[in-house]
């Protein structure tokens, strides 16, 4: 979707703006984007105020809301309104996201309809590496730091598919995507070595 793109320039994190560019792109789904989103913030950002205060702007937002009849029910919105409130997250970091939430079709701000629980996804886990830091740094680029993202990103779903779980314990897959995130391997590279070592693995299992 052209809006998401435009809304990706205004988004300046690497990890974020990837995100956004996924879903523009239709390459990740928004439950899964905005779980890694909230991830990534919560992980690397602090509150710039106080959870009161915080908590005093949302009421204040649903009172408004309430005015006119509104109530925003979707569990990630409200998620990522409060990450907004906390000053973890811009409004522009937060609205693509709430598009595609919109656009993906869940339960947003309609009281009278309840939530589906089938909604939720399965919670990812990504491993840590400060792309973000690089950047801060200038020793890579942020269109470095964005395709880097993208690269481990496309290895991690590779990985998570192959092994059919979203949770690699694996320590030496989630290396494989590490490197891939420090531009150390290319995807394509980690992607075949992981796939043979988790069929590997499947085939002759350890203990066995």
């Amino acid at each position: 979707m052209s809006i998401l793109l435009d809304m990706a320039e205004r988004v300046a994190a690497p990890v974020l703006n990837a995100l956004v560019t996924g879903l523009a792109s239709d390459t990740v789904g928004a439950v899964e984007a905005v779980e890694f989103a909230i991830n990534y913030v919560d992980t690397r950002r602090t509150n710039t105020t106080s959870e009161d205060r915080a908590a005093k702007a949302i009421g204040l937002a649903d009172a408004a809301l309430g005015a006119e009849g509104h109530s925003v029910v979707d569990p990630y919105v409200r998620e990522l309104t409060t990450r907004v409130a906390l000053g973890r997250m811009t409004g522009d970091d937060a609205m693509p996201f709430v598009m595609a939430l919109v656009d993906a079709g869940p339960v947003v701000s309609d009281p009278s309809v309840a939530a589906d629980p089938g909604y939720r996804a399965e919670e990812t886990r990504f491993p840590v590496v400060d792309v973000q830091a690089e950047v801060d740094a200038g020793r890579i680029t942020p269109d470095e730091g964005n395709a880097r993202v993208v690269r481990g990103y496309r290895v991690f779903r590779a990985l998570t598919n192959e092994a059919e779980t979203n949770d690699l314990t694996d320590p030496v897959l989630n290396e494989l995507i590490a490197s891939v995130l420090r531009g150390e391997r290319s995807d394509i590279e980690a992607t075949e070595i992981g796939v043979r070592r988790i069929r590997r693995m499947r085939d002759d299992p350890p203990g066995m």
